[in-house]
């Protein structure tokens, strides 16, 4: 698989593997991803698009996306980041989609409902997980190409290992939080598009595993 090197921070949407570009804001130490996707020669979907920072700044110009293939549509993969999607929603006059028990969660108004083993523009299926920390999380999964994009449940540290959340009040029980990312176990892959942290394409199924497996505490300190 084409890549391109390790990621830093992006303003603008970056082309991390082919067909697919990356733009991310920062913010204290965590990186809010928002990825591009091509589907077809000429178009593409916005996965949790952000339009700008946490401060309000800026963070993409809408002539950043002139030379790339078209946005057709808008994936969420939870609530939680519906982030600037009504924006995007106007500019380019595109469908919003996001599985149905995530709406009540919104302000933005959904246009289309994915649900568990939909199959989805460009060779995409959706995977929805149980017990996450919003109703109907859901991770888009390419079988051909072996990529999976996440965007809560599962997030990357910066020495690249992947690892669940945790800590956090909105997951109410950790082991239910667990054996819902079990879906995952068997899947073959070669890339994690992860919606916090660097995407990863390498030791990408042994890191996955562990995330699935091992207690998130002892990965965060490395051991």
């Amino acid at each position: 698989m084409r890549q391109y090197g390790t990621r830093q921070k992006r303003q603008h949407p970056s082309e991390i593997a082919e067909g697919i570009w990356l733009w991310s804001a920062a913010y204290d130490e965590t990186f809010f991803n928002s990825y591009l996707v091509q589907t077809d020669e000429d178009q593409s979907v916005l996965v949790d698009p952000l339009f700008y920072t946490l401060d309000g700044e800026p963070l993409a110009n809408w002539s950043d996306f002139d030379s790339l293939p078209k946005p057709q549509a808008i994936w969420l993969t939870n609530s939680d980041h519906e982030r600037d999607s009504r924006l995007f929603q106007k500019h380019f006059h595109i469908p919003l989609e996001v599985a149905k028990p995530e709406t009540r969660l919104m302000l933005a108004k959904a246009d289309r409902f994915f649900k568990d083993g939909d199959s989805l523009p460009g060779g995409w299926q959706v995977i929805e997980l149980q017990d996450q920390k919003t109703p109907a999380e859901c991770v888009f999964y390419h079988q051909e190409r072996q990529l999976l994009i996440v965007g809560d449940a599962i997030l990357s540290q910066a020495d690249g290992r992947l690892r669940r959340p945790y800590d956090e009040p909105a997951y109410t029980d950790e082991q239910k939080a667990q054996q819902g990312l079990q879906t995952l176990a068997d899947l073959p892959v070669k890339g994690v598009l992860v919606g916090h942290g660097d995407p990863i394409f390498s030791h990408s199924k042994a890191w996955l595993r562990d995330a699935l497996e091992k207690d998130p505490r002892s990965i965060a300190n490395n051991q």
